[in-house]
């Protein structure tokens, strides 16, 4: 009795799996897209894009390399937009360096004017608030 119930699954089982192998090829030559689309998932997931899979499906291919690209290029968008802020950054910093510079050149000037006068006077120099002798004016100049 257990066997005969047993051979009645295995057959039953064995049917199925017929039905459903007879559907699926049924249905793939009903809808023949449906194998194009899943191979070309296939190579883009799995194998990638190899020339022998592009001459198969070339407008899966075309579409896989045009999305490629356009994540390339916004990739090299990011970096060009990284790059201008940083040249702008670049830019204010000097612009600021030869503020500094211009501004410590003059303050320069009139601590060596200053300094001139003091040694022909032999007199204290005032310079940015303090007085001091020419020697010490010189060295702090």
């Amino acid at each position: 009795m257990l066997l005969y119930a047993l051979s009645r699954s295995t057959i039953r089982l064995l049917w199925v799996v017929v039905f459903l192998i007879g559907g699926a090829l049924g249905l793939s030559y009903a809808t023949p897209l449906w194998p194009i689309k899943a191979h070309a998932l296939f190579s883009h997931f799995v194998t990638g894009w190899t020339e022998k899979a592009c001459e198969h499906n070339q407008e899966a291919c075309l579409l896989a390399k045009y999305a490629e690209l356009d994540a390339l290029h916004a990739q090299l968008a990011a970096a060009t937009n990284a790059l201008a802020n940083q040249k702008t950054r670049i830019a204010q910093d000097l612009e600021n360096r030869e503020r500094d510079f211009a501004s410590n050149q003059a303050l320069l000037e009139q601590g060596r004017q200053i300094y001139l006068k003091a040694r022909e006077t032999n007199t204290k120099a005032n310079f940015v608030g303090r007085d001091y002798t020419p020697d010490a004016l010189q060295r702090q100049i």
